[in-house]
C-alpha cells in the first residue's frame, strides 16, 4: 500500500516537474519569438534607414530572408543567429556611387526580335552567383530585375488570367480562374508570395532552354524559359510538396511581329517615375526591357481541389521584362530618412484575337510632383510609349502619339485611348478610337479593391496602385481602312494619383482638323465660388490657384464654398464679358463631399431616435489584447441593452483587408488589435445575427478628412442635434488628437497635434461661425 502511494506520489511530481518544464520551454519560446519580432522590427528599420541613404543593403536582404524563413518554421535559436549575421553586414555596407546616363522619351524605334542576352543580361543588368542565384549590382544603381509572363486564356464557360513574375528578392504567384458573365467575373484568385532569391538553368531542370525560376525551397515554382532560335516562350507553375511535383500552369507562346522595346541593356532607358532618395539626392525610376507579343501554342491549368485539367485553344499572352535602374537628379533634403515615392504610369494592352487579329500596348508616366519641386531640378520627358501589331496582317508600327483619360476615379471602370498610328518615319498611317470598361481588378495580395495611400508631396491626395482586366470597343483605322472592334480583351496597371497636383492637361481630346496636342483636357479640384462682379456669376477657383469661368456649370453646382471635382476643356474660342478666369467647357463634374438620398437619410435619423441605450465600446475587434472574445463582447452588448455603439470602429491609419496582406513584422501587431476589414467584416456579421436591430457606429478623425468633409459633418450635426433638443459643442480649438508622429498625421499649422478650426489643415471656423450666427436667430 504504501509503494502504491509512494509510486503515485511520483507519478504526480513527475507529471508537475514535466508540465512545469513544457510551461517553461512555451514561456522561454514566447519570449524569444517576441524579442525577434521586435528585432526584425528594429533590423527594418535601419534597413529602410540605409537603403535610403543609399547604402548597398542587396547581402542584408539575403540574410533577413533566411532569417525569416527560419522563424517562420520555429527554428528560433536559428533565426536569431542569422539575424545577428544581418546586423553584421548592414553595419559594414557601403554607399552605392550614383551614375549618370542618357534617357529618352521613347525606344519604341527599336524593331529586332528578343535575343538570349537581352533575356539575362548577365554583366550588365544582371549578375549570376557561383549558385546560380541571380542579383543585381545595387552599387551602379540597379534596383529591380523582373521576368513577368501576362496572359488570359477562354474556352465556351471559363477565364484563365495569369500574371506571374519572377523577381529579385521574391516572386508573385497570381492566378484568378472562374466565369465572366456580364461583364462580371466570379471564381477563385490565387495569390502567394514567394520568398527568397531567383535563379537560372541552363541544364534542362524544368526546360531544355535557358530558365529563371523563383526559389525552390517554396511550395510553388515558378519557372520562365526562353528558345531564342524559335523564339518561343515557356512558362510554368509546379507545385512541389507532393510525391511529385505537380503541374498547375504550362503555358508556350511563340513571339511575333515586333516588341514594345522599352529598352536595351545598355540603354539608353525611359522614365518611369519618381523612384525617391538615395544618398541625399532625389532619384528618377527608369528602365529598360521589352514586352514581347506571343502567338499563343498552348495553355494548360490543373485545378487542384476540383482534380480537373483545362486546356485552352482561345487566349493571349506577352512576356514582360523589366531592368529598372535608379537615375539621380540632384540633392535634396529629408527628414528622418523618409523613402519617398512618385510614380504616376498607365499601362494597357489590347488583344483582338477573333478575324482580323490586333493586338498593342502602350506605356505612359506624368510627374506628379508639386511645382516647386519640378523648379528645383531639370526632369527629363517621362516616358510615352506604344507599338501596334496587326498580326493578320503581317504589319507593324508605333503608337506612340495618343492621348489616354479615364472616368476620373481613383480605381476607373472606363479607360479612352485616342490617337494617331505611325510607320518608322512619322508619317500617320491610322488611328484609334477607343473605350475600355473593366469587369474585373487586382489589387494588394488579389483583392478587388486596389491598393490607397498618401503620397507625401500632398497629404490630402490620394494614390493607387493597382490592375485592371479590361474589354475594348470602338475603331481601328488603317489607310482609309476602318475596323470595328467589340469585347476585345486586354489588361492594365495603374499606378494613379489623385490631388491638387495633379497635370494641367495631362489628357486631350483632338477634333479630326487639330493636331493630337491643340485641345487639351485637365482634370482639377477646387471650389466653386460667387463672383460679384459684371452682375455676379460663379467661377471655380483651383487648389492651386487658377480661376476657371465654366461656360456650362450645372444649377445645383452654383453654390458658393461648393468642393468639386472636375473634368473641362479650355475654350480659346469664347470671348465673355467677364473679365475673371479662364473660359472652359465642363465635361465631368462631381462634388466631393458624398450625399446620401434624402429617404434613407430620414429613415436612418428616426432610428436615431429611437435609440435608448447608446454605449462608447472602441474597438469591436480588439478583444486578443485582453483575451475578449467576439462573443464576449456581444454578450456585453445584451447586457448593457445597447442600441447605439459609439465608435465601434475608427480607422486612425491605413487600414489592410487582411492581415496576411502585411509584412510579417508588421502583421502580428494588427492581428493582436483585429485591426483589418476582415476582422471588421467577421465581427459585426456574428453581431448582426444576435443582435440584428444595433447600430454600429464607425468613424475617422479630423485629421483623415478633407476639410469640406468636415464642414459638411458639421451643418449636418448641428441639425440633427437642434431636432433632438441637444446643445452642440462647437470645436473651434483644443484636444489632443493623439500621439505625435504615430498616430497623427495631418497636424494644425504643420506643427502641433491638437486640433484648431482655424488651421489651414481643418479650415472648419466659418463653419462653425455660420452655424452659431443660426441658432442666434
Amino acid at each position: 500500500m504504501k509503494l502504491k502511494t509512494l509510486l503515485i506520489v511520483v507519478f504526480i511530481v513527475t507529471l508537475v516537474v514535466v508540465s512545469f518544464w513544457i510551461c517553461y520551454v512555451h514561456f522561454q519560446r514566447s519570449q524569444l519569438r517576441e524579442e525577434l519580432l521586435k528585432r526584425f522590427s528594429k533590423l527594418k528599420a535601419e534597413y529602410q534607414k540605409k537603403k535610403t541613404q543609399g547604402y548597398d543593403v542587396s547581402e542584408v536582404e539575403y540574410w533577413i530572408e533566411k532569417a525569416r524563413d527560419a522563424f517562420e518554421r520555429g527554428d528560433y535559436e536559428i533565426a536569431s543567429e542569422i539575424l545577428n549575421k544581418a546586423t553584421e553586414v548592414l553595419e559594414r555596407a557601403k554607399k552605392i556611387s550614383q551614375f549618370l546616363f542618357p534617357v529618352v522619351k521613347s525606344n519604341s524605334w527599336i524593331k529586332d526580335p528578343v535575343t538570349l542576352y537581352d533575356f539575362v543580361p548577365f554583366g550588365v543588368a544582371l549578375v549570376k552567383l557561383p549558385d546560380n542565384r541571380i542579383v543585381i549590382d545595387r552599387r551602379k544603381g540597379w534596383t529591380a530585375s523582373n521576368f513577368v509572363q501576362f496572359g488570359m486564356a477562354l474556352d465556351d464557360e471559363h477565364i484563365l488570367i495569369f500574371h506571374s513574375s519572377v523577381n529579385i528578392g521574391g516572386s508573385h504567384f497570381r492566378l484568378m480562374f472562374g466565369r465572366l458573365e456580364n461583364n462580371t467575373f466570379s471564381g477563385e484568385r490565387m495569390y502567394i508570395f514567394l520568398r527568397g532569391p531567383s535563379y537560372y538553368d541552363e541544364g534542362g531542370k524544368y526546360f531544355p532552354y535557358p530558365t529563371v525560376y523563383s526559389n525552390p525551397e517554396n511550395d510553388y515554382v515558378l519557372t520562365i524559359a526562353y528558345d531564342e532560335k524559335t523564339r518561343t516562350w515557356y512558362h510554368k507553375i509546379l507545385y512541389t510538396k507532393s510525391s511529385s511535383p505537380i503541374e498547375i500552369l504550362y503555358v508556350e507562346g511563340r513571339g511575333r511581329l515586333t516588341p514594345l522595346w522599352i529598352g536595351k541593356p545598355g540603354g539608353p532607358f525611359v522614365v518611369h517615375g519618381v523612384a525617391g532618395i538615395r544618398g541625399g539626392k532625389l532619384c528618377l525610376d527608369t528602365w529598360g526591357g521589352y514586352l514581347d507579343f506571343e502567338e499563343v501554342k498552348v495553355i494548360r491549368y490543373y485545378n487542384i481541389e476540383s482534380n480537373k485539367t483545362y486546356t485552352f485553344s482561345k487566349g493571349f499572352a506577352f512576356m514582360d521584362r523589366e531592368y529598372h535602374r535608379l537615375l539621380p537628379l540632384g540633392e535634396v533634403k529629408i527628414k528622418n530618412g523618409k523613402v519617398v515615392d512618385g510614380v504616376e504610369f498607365d499601362a494597357m494592352s489590347f488583344h483582338k484575337m477573333d478575324e482580323e487579329k490586333i493586338e498593342f500596348i502602350f506605356i505612359l508616366a506624368r510627374n506628379p510632383l508639386p511645382p516647386e519641386i519640378k523648379k528645383k531640378f531639370k526632369f527629363p520627358e517621362f516616358e510615352r510609349i506604344g507599338r501596334i501589331n496587326f498580326v493578320s496582317r503581317g504589319e507593324s508600327y508605333r503608337l506612340d502619339r495618343y492621348v489616354f483619360w479615364t472616368d476620373g476615379k481613383l480605381q476607373p471602370e472606363l479607360y479612352f485611348l485616342k490617337g494617331n498610328i505611325t510607320d518608322e518615319n512619322g508619317r500617320v498611317v491610322g488611328k484609334v478610337d477607343l473605350k475600355a470598361k473593366a469587369f474585373a481588378y487586382w489589387g494588394k495580395g488579389g483583392s478587388e479593391n486596389w491598393s490607397v495611400g498618401r503620397p507625401w508631396w500632398d497629404r490630402e491626395g490620394r494614390v493607387a496602385w493597382g490592375r485592371s482586366f479590361v474589354k475594348w470597343s470602338g475603331t481601328i483605322t488603317l489607310r482609309g481602312e476602318t475596323i470595328k472592334v467589340e469585347d476585345v480583351l486586354g489588361f492594365g496597371e495603374f499606378h494613379r494619383y489623385r490631388g491638387k497636383y495633379m497635370s494641367n492637361s495631362p489628357h486631350s481630346i483632338p477634333r479630326e482638323d487639330e493636331p493630337l496636342s491643340s485641345t487639351p483636357l485637365f482634370l482639377k479640384t477646387g471650389t466653386v465660388r460667387y463672383i460679384s462682379l459684371e452682375g455676379g456669376f460663379y467661377g471655380i477657383v483651383t487648389d492651386t490657384g487658377e480661376k476657371y469661368l465654366p461656360l456650362n456649370l450645372p444649377e445645383e453646382y452654383r453654390v458658393d464654398g461648393l468642393r468639386v471635382e472636375f473634368k473641362a476643356r479650355i475654350r480659346r474660342d469664347v470671348v465673355t464679358i467677364y473679365m475673371w478666369g479662364i473660359p472652359i467647357e465642363i465635361i465631368e463634374i462631381r462634388r466631393l463631399v458624398s450625399t446620401i438620398p434624402e429617404e434613407v437619410r430620414r429613415e436612418a435619423l428616426d432610428r436615431l431616435a429611437e435609440v435608448k441605450v447608446a454605449i462608447h465600446y472602441r474597438y469591436i475587434t480588439d478583444g486578443k489584447v485582453i483575451n475578449r472574445t467576439i462573443d464576449d463582447v456581444i454578450r456585453i452588448f445584451k447586457e448593457t441593452r445597447a442600441d447605439f455603439v459609439f465608435q465601434a470602429w475608427i480607422t486612425q491609419s491605413p487600414c489592410p483587408d487582411k492581415c496576411s496582406d502585411l509584412p510579417l513584422d508588421e502583421a502580428w501587431k494588427y492581428e493582436m488589435r483585429g485591426y483589418s476589414y476582415e476582422h471588421l467584416k467577421n465581427a459585426i456579421s456574428k453581431i448582426k445575427e444576435e443582435l440584428p436591430d444595433i447600430i454600429l457606429c464607425g468613424g475617422t478623425q479630423a485629421e483623415f478628412l478633407y476639410p469640406e468633409e468636415a464642414k459638411e459633418f458639421l451643418r449636418r450635426a448641428n441639425e440633427l442635434f437642434i431636432e433632438r433638443s441637444i446643445v452642440f459643442v462647437y470645436p473651434v480649438h483644443g484636444g489632443d488628437m493623439g500621439r505625435l508622429g504615430v498616430e497623427v498625421t495631418k497636424l494644425s499649422y504643420d506643427r502641433f497635434n491638437w486640433y484648431d478650426s482655424l488651421a489651414p489643415e481643418f479650415q472648419t471656423y466659418g463653419t462653425v461661425v455660420e452655424l452659431a450666427k443660426k441658432r442666434d436667430v
